[in-house]
């Protein structure tokens, strides 16, 4: 038997009657701010649990079915969800900072202020919604060859320079700026353009210095997707 406590009264909010925790049948279950620190659980099924404020840093996840979860501020710092369905999940201002998120699937998720620095995002599966902008690197670095000014790491948005995320939004057009509104966060919505433009690549750090940048815009561009 396992039970699962309150991350912060200790008290247990949900019993289950097995030695393991992967595999388990928690569909529905009520796991407000559970303490599932390091826990494994790969393959678990948690269709439409409630795990708001869940502590799941460094969780084993990978294969859960976490569809139609509340996982709002829930904290997944360096959790692996490989293949994960998160389908509808609200995952709103969930930490995902470093979590591994391969082959997840993420459509129609709520990702508003969802934090995704560090996520690895290949060949994720990304909301409907999220623009694509062809050649991105070579697109942006087309730009700062011509008009160097222009490009600036320090800033998101300033008059008309702007930083790698703030570059892929305006190249994504009005679509990259609806995905602004809709996740109310620059950094999540550059993250998801640039996932979903270069599906195979890591998203690339938008907090490193701007010739790091550039080096590195100029290295992904001579590269196909």
């Amino acid at each position: 038997m396992i039970e699962i406590k309150h991350r912060y009264t200790r008290a247990v909010i949900h019993t289950v009657l097995a030695d393991t925790l992967v595999g388990a049948d928690l569909r529905g279950a009520n796991l407000r701010e559970a303490d599932l620190f390091v826990a494994s659980m790969s393959g678990v099924n948690l269709l439409g649990a409630d795990m708001h404020g869940a502590d799941l840093r460094g969780a084993d996840m990978r294969g859960a079915d976490l569809s139609e979860a509340n996982l709002r501020w829930a904290d997944m710092r360096g959790v692996a969800l490989c293949e994960a369905d998160l389908r509808g999940a609200d995952m709103c201002w969930v930490d995902l900072r470093c979590a591994d998120m391969r082959g997840a699937n993420l459509y129609m998720a709520n990702l508003r202020q969802a934090k995704l620095r560090q996520a690895t995002l290949i060949r994720t599966i990304l909301p409907e919604n999220v623009p694509i902008v062809p050649d991105i690197d070579a697109q942006i670095l087309a730009i700062i060859e011509k008009h160097p000014d222009l490009f600036d790491m320090s800033t998101w948005h300033c008059g008309t320079t702007y930083c790698r995320g703030g570059w892929a939004i305006t190249l994504a057009g009005e679509a990259g700026k609806d995905l602004v509104r809709q996740v109310s966060s620059p950094a999540t919505a550059a993250t998801l353009i640039y996932a979903a433009s270069r599906p195979n690549k890591p998203v690339p750090d938008f907090f490193t210095t701007t010739a790091a940048a550039i080096a590195d815009i100029r290295a992904c561009a001579a590269q196909k997707e």
